[in-house]
């Protein structure tokens, strides 16, 4: 029987061979200080880790807003907090709208958030119908990491949505009244309407119906003096009348009134002027559709009769030329080309179409002329019936066939 300290040796023998046993031996001193260097490593961590997780409450200086650690920055947060004023709790928010899902202490946070994120919305929901705009900046405080986050997405989705719907119903009251010419009706509604966009102008209408007030009561006054002007009955009433009507902006509700006045004393002016026309008296002619070209319905007629004008004064100078040649046909081609411009629809076709026969035989007359001798022209009188000029508000002005023109 084999005595323990026999056992022992043999044990040893077969489990650590020699040269195991001799490295044991040396590094054994070495084990106790690397468990000692472990642990205070280790204490180390906890240490800061526990610095980091807890801040006395007599340590905390949150008037300064200067924190050492973020422990020290949620700790502040949560006293802020528990106040429960709700310029303390957006504050709280603030104080940690930076964070990530990622930070440390987000998970101890997360539910601290979220109770802060409903006391704000509660708030704003209370406050939007008569301070919509700190409703809305209440609902901006509640930061990307909280939970609450789509749900301040979405009311701010519908209030945004509420605001666009109640500036276009004011706009179109105020359009309303503008139309009745009621001016403190629409100063009222661009007054409410400046109010609604105060802290939220995207639309930008107030500014838009300030100048459209403005634009519709200079509109207003003009149609209002040009009708008291042609009221005198008299011709120059009825031009300074054409003149004023037409420089209306055509956008405005006033011009939708204006627009028959001027066409009825446009068309006036144009029987006038068609009078001279025929008196051969073609500067007053000219003059008169002049002040008709600004309107434009009745634009084409008017540039129409300066153009039939204006040819026929390029036919009678050259018929003042002492020569029998080449210069008496100078004004009449171009005269020529202008008539033949004048459309079929224009209540001046008639003259262009009579006027052009005759101008033609003038220039047979020239040529004949350069052969024989010169023959002597008197323009002669107009035997035809006068076209006259057909009023209307709603339909192009119309002139009656004109037969037997002889120039």
């Amino acid at each position: 029987m084999l005595a323990p300290g026999s056992i022992r040796a043999l044990l040893n023998s077969a489990i650590y061979p020699p040269d195991i046993q001799e490295i044991q031996k040396e590094s054994c001193p070495w084990i106790p200080l690397s468990f000692v260097g472990a642990c205070l490593t280790g204490a180390a961590v906890l240490g800061a880790y526990n610095v980091l997780i807890q801040v006395p409450q007599a340590d905390l200086d949150c008037d300064t807003n200067r924190f050492a650690s973020s422990r020290q920055r949620l700790s502040c947060a949560q006293q802020l907090a528990n106040s429960g004023d709700l310029g303390d709790v957006v504050a709280a928010l603030q104080l940690t709208r930076n964070w990530s899902t990622h930070h440390p202490l987000y998970t101890e946070a997360k539910p601290l958030l979220s109770r802060w994120s409903e006391t704000v919305l509660r708030s704003a929901r209370t406050q939007y119908d008569h301070n919509p705009a700190q409703a809305r900046w209440l609902v901006a405080q509640v930061p990307a990491h909280s939970t609450d986050y789509d749900t301040a997405r979405q009311l701010l989705s519908t209030w945004q949505q509420d605001y666009y719907r109640r500036s276009i119903e004011l706009y179109g009251e105020a359009q309303n009244a503008l139309q009745e010419q009621d001016w403190a009706g629409a100063i009222q509604v661009f007054q409410v309407l400046e109010a609604l966009e105060g802290e939220h102008p995207e639309l930008g209408l107030a500014k838009a119906l300030l100048e459209q007030i403005q634009l519709e009561r200079h509109a207003q006054h003009q149609l209002s003096t040009g009708i008291q002007l042609a009221s005198k009955g008299t011709a120059a009433g009825i031009e300074a009348a054409v003149n004023h009507l037409s420089q209306i902006d055509h956008h405005t509700y006033a011009w939708q009134t204006a627009q028959p006045l001027l066409n009825r004393w446009s068309d006036r002016l144009l029987e006038r002027a068609l009078d001279h026309w025929y008196a051969g008296e073609l500067h007053t002619t000219i003059y008169l559709s002049q002040q008709v070209v600004a309107n434009p319905e009745r634009a084409q007629a008017a540039q129409d009769l300066i153009w039939l004008s204006q040819s026929r004064q390029l036919v009678l100078k050259s018929l003042e030329a002492n020569s029998a040649t080449l210069a008496q046909t100078v004004g009449v081609y171009p005269a020529l080309l202008v008539a033949r411009q004048i459309r079929p629809e224009s209540p001046f076709y008639p003259q262009a179409a009579a006027s052009i026969p005759a101008w033609q035989s003038r220039l047979q007359v020239a040529d004949t002329a350069a052969v024989s001798a010169q023959p002597s022209f008197v323009e002669a009188p107009y035997t035809s019936d006068r076209g006259s000029v057909i009023p209307s508000e709603t339909r192009p002005l119309q002139i009656q066939q004109t037969d037997g023109l002889r120039l």
